[in-house]
């Protein structure tokens, strides 16, 4: 005799998706140390998800939760998407950089100097400073 499902759930009932959004320059690979999620590792149980993007959205990472205990949860990266498009992000004496708040700009080099931000991405940003550059030559 063939087995019958018993627990079949609606997903939000038995598992909760999480969202975090980790500062730039963090590695992927980090997230997978069980330490790294120490401070909210109580809160996690086995079958939760966590879906992480950083803060420029350079890629996505979508992990699930497979144990956790006090201070310590192991999860299982289930995918992992590098975001846009590679662009040239140096020009001469001008770079691309993320800027938090007012998201993504150019910069001078070696002064930091701001001459262009709230650009919503970081193709956006690269297509400025190359239209700028061609203006400026």
């Amino acid at each position: 005799m063939a087995r019958k499902p018993l627990r079949l759930l609606p997903a939000d009932h038995a598992r909760v998706v999480y969202h975090f959004m980790p500062e730039v320059g963090v590695d992927p690979a980090e997230l997978l140390a069980p330490g790294y999620w120490s401070n909210v590792a109580s809160t996690l149980r086995p079958g939760d998800e966590i879906i992480v993007i950083p803060e420029d959205g350079a890629w996505r990472s979508h992990l699930i939760v497979r144990a956790s205990a006090k201070v310590e949860a192991t999860v299982q990266q289930l995918s992992l998407v590098q975001l846009g498009e590679a662009v040239c992000e140096e020009i001469g004496a001008y770079k691309v950089a993320f800027r938090g708040r007012a998201k993504w700009g150019v910069v001078k080099q070696e002064t930091g100097e701001v001459l262009k931000d709230g650009i919503e991405t970081k193709e956006a940003a690269a297509l400025w400073m190359a239209s700028h550059m061609k203006e400026m030559a």
